[in-house]
């Protein structure tokens, strides 16, 4: 199983971790070193072990759920 943010535009692959939490760790620092608009163009996605993707967030529902404590 792995996390992944996606940026949408390109289709590039941000980022992949093995849990959600250091996902939205990273989504909080880039958030913080770039301002909210960052988020504006990426999704989180879950990719299972079987390979199956599923979007949990994107944008600024992604933004709310990185600022929801752990």
């Amino acid at each position: 199983m792995a996390y992944e943010i996606w940026e949408m535009q390109t289709g590039n692959l941000v980022a992949s971790f093995s849990r959600e939490g250091d996902v939205l760790a990273l989504v909080r620092d880039a958030v913080a070193a770039h301002g909210e608009l960052y988020v504006k163009t990426l999704a989180l996605v879950l990719e299972d072990d079987a390979g199956c993707s599923t979007t949990v967030a994107t944008s600024y529902s992604l933004l709310e759920r990185a600022r929801v404590p752990a």
